[in-house]
Protein backbone atom coordinates (compact mmCIF):
# COMPACT_ATOMS: atom_id res chain seq x y z
CA UNK A 1 0.00 0.00 0.00
CA UNK A 2 1.43 3.41 -1.14
CA UNK A 3 1.28 6.47 1.21
CA UNK A 4 -1.14 7.70 -1.28
CA UNK A 5 -3.38 5.56 -0.65
CA UNK A 6 -3.63 6.07 2.49
CA UNK A 7 -6.31 9.05 4.45
CA UNK A 8 -4.87 12.24 5.34
CA UNK A 9 -5.48 15.04 7.65
CA UNK A 10 -4.99 18.46 6.60
CA UNK A 11 -2.29 18.21 9.30
CA UNK A 12 -0.29 15.93 7.20
CA UNK A 13 -0.69 17.88 4.36
CA UNK A 14 0.69 21.20 5.92
CA UNK A 15 3.36 18.20 7.23
CA UNK A 16 4.26 18.17 3.68
CA UNK A 17 4.69 21.70 2.37
CA UNK A 18 5.45 23.46 5.03
CA UNK A 19 5.51 26.78 2.89
CA UNK A 20 1.75 26.79 2.59
CA UNK A 21 -0.35 28.67 4.75
CA UNK A 22 -3.63 27.15 6.33
CA UNK A 23 -5.58 28.66 4.34
CA UNK A 24 -3.94 27.65 1.04
CA UNK A 25 -4.08 24.02 2.01
CA UNK A 26 -7.43 24.28 2.85
CA UNK A 27 -8.24 25.31 -0.74
CA UNK A 28 -5.98 23.43 -2.36
CA UNK A 29 -7.82 20.04 -0.79
CA UNK A 30 -11.14 21.83 -1.36
CA UNK A 31 -10.44 22.37 -4.85
CA UNK A 32 -9.06 18.32 -5.37
CA UNK A 33 -12.36 17.54 -3.70
CA UNK A 34 -14.55 19.50 -6.29
CA UNK A 35 -12.32 17.84 -8.54
CA UNK A 36 -13.16 14.30 -7.75
CA UNK A 37 -9.31 14.00 -7.45
CA UNK A 38 -9.62 13.25 -3.30
CA UNK A 39 -12.80 12.41 -1.86
CA UNK A 40 -14.08 13.97 1.78
CA UNK A 41 -14.89 11.78 4.93
CA UNK A 42 -15.94 13.62 8.31
CA UNK A 43 -16.13 17.43 8.73
CA UNK A 44 -13.91 20.76 10.54
CA UNK A 45 -11.68 18.63 12.76
CA UNK A 46 -12.52 14.97 12.12
CA UNK A 47 -12.53 15.44 8.37
CA UNK A 48 -9.78 13.36 6.64
CA UNK A 49 -9.04 13.17 2.51
CA UNK A 50 -8.29 9.93 0.77
CA UNK A 51 -7.63 9.86 -3.13
CA UNK A 52 -10.03 8.65 -6.02
CA UNK A 53 -8.25 5.75 -7.28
Amino acid sequence: MQALDRSFRRMDYLNMFPELSTATASRDLAEAVEAKVLVLSGTKRQAHYQRIR
